[in-house]
């Protein structure tokens, strides 16, 4: 049944459709929907496969590196965290379009506690980083393609290539 206006006195009333037409639309749809998975699925056949195990890897390397990173970050220790980022790290501010900045180890470590510090921007109340870090059981959203990765945290962001994971950005 459809809600029709009159093309002649403008009044609204209730029409059925005729079954032809009511029997024509189901199978449109169908048909719509079965293009629409072929379609897909000849998408995803089109994009070339990740070396065989690369992804895997990527995606299980991430939980202990998670849990080093965050032990280091319980600790305090500015050392050992740096031994978990690449070097130069990128630092970039949140809201501008300014150049990123590279920061050496020794600049890292001296402001360590400054960037555990930091606001995290998860949430509308303030969640340091530190804090984020120690709630953070495991990576919950990742890339991996094959041999690369990235995830982010608050305003870390980590990335996995010749097979280890670094923290690579902060944004601050």
């Amino acid at each position: 049944m459809t809600i029709g206006v009159s093309p002649h006195n403008g009044e609204r009333r209730i029409q059925a459709l005729p079954q032809k037409t009511l029997l024509a639309r189901t199978v449109g749809l169908f048909l719509l929907l079965g293009a629409a998975a072929v379609w897909s699925a000849a998408d995803s056949l089109a994009k070339p496969a990740p070396a065989v195990g690369a992804e895997d890897r990527c995606v299980r390397s991430a939980v202990p590196f998670w849990a080093k990173f965050q032990a280091a970050a319980r600790r305090r220790s500015a050392a050992d965290t740096a031994l978990l980022a690449r070097f130069p790290l990128s630092l970039r501010p949140i809201l501008d379009d300014a150049p990123a900045q590279r920061l050496g180890a020794t600049e890292f470590r001296r402001r360590y506690n400054e960037f555990l510090a930091m606001d995290s921007g998860e949430f509308e109340e303030i969640v340091s980083m530190a804090q984020l870090i120690q709630q953070t059981s495991h990576p919950k959203t990742m890339r991996c393609d094959g041999a690369s990765g990235e995830f982010n945290l608050g305003r870390f962001v980590f990335e996995y290539s010749s097979s280890e994971w670094k923290l690579v950005t902060i944004f601050h």
